[in-house]
């Protein structure tokens, strides 16, 4: 099931839309904090807090990757770029395991 790009279910002609969502899924893993997802408390990477922080872009690549293997993903490859503002630009290649 999709989402729109405000985060809402995707509707269309008046049921949901179904297609891969794994970029999706992966996007909400790093946005989210910890502890957002309720059945998966641990899961969450909270990309907003290295907002503005110096040198954290390895420990942010590291919190993306285990949480992403946590979730099932294989062959991840992270990269990050921090724009002029602090934010983190990422782009995030990765398998589902199975």
């Amino acid at each position: 099931i999709l989402l729109t790009t405000d985060y809402d279910l995707a509707i269309s002609d008046g049921d949901f839309v179904v297609d891969l969502s794994d970029l999706q899924h992966i996007e909400l893993i790093i946005k989210t904090a910890t502890g957002a997802w309720k059945q998966y408390p641990t899961l969450g990477v909270g990309v907003d807090k290295y907002s503005g922080s110096n040198g954290q872009t390895n420990t942010l690549r590291r919190e993306i990757n285990v949480n992403l293997k946590a979730d099932g993903y294989i062959n991840i490859d992270t990269r990050l770029l921090q724009n002029t503002d602090g934010e983190f630009i990422y782009y995030v290649d990765a398998k589902r395991n199975g």
